[in-house]
């Protein structure tokens, strides 16, 4: 694995560690509103009178109560976007990847038609691809040769 991917992998797994630390900080804080099993928090719970204080009756606290969860789900919810976004833009498919690496070597005489022709070829079998990809670029190119000369078996 080169540098340029090494890198790119790791920002994913930033990304899908953010992501995943965001939901179990949304799923406590919800299973903590929602805590029914007895055990007080007095935090909470004085928040609460002091809201209840304000308030002329339940309705309305139970209102305010609805429209702090989903704001806090509409929060967590656009972190989320925000992460699949940061992911998705982070991601190239190997394909994508195959095809640069294979128009880097239009420099060395080969025409679009050959280049296109190796891309077939290697897109039939992902894992001579791959290793084609990260080979050093002396290695593609006796790599091309062959394939041209009829040599690489599909």
């Amino acid at each position: 694995m080169d540098a340029a991917e090494d890198a790119k992998t790791k920002r994913i797994l930033l990304a899908a560690c953010a992501v995943l630390m965001v939901s179990v900080v949304f799923i406590l804080h919800t299973f903590n509103e929602d805590d029914e099993s007895g055990e007080e928090d007095t935090d909470i719970e004085e928040s609460d009178k002091i809201a209840k204080l304000g308030h002329e009756d339940d309705e309305s606290v139970e209102e305010d109560t609805d429209t702090d969860k989903n704001d806090s789900i509409a929060k967590f919810a656009e972190a989320l976007m925000h992460a699949a976004k940061a992911i998705r833009s982070n991601y190239v498919h190997w394909t994508q990847e195959l095809m640069e690496k294979l128009l880097q070597l239009e420099n060395e005489g080969y025409d679009e038609m050959i280049l296109e022709r190796a891309f077939d070829a290697l897109y039939k079998n992902e894992v001579k691809a791959r290793s084609f990809m990260v080979r050093p670029r002396d290695w593609k190119l006796e790599w091309m040769r062959k394939f041209v000369d009829g040599e690489v078996q599909n």
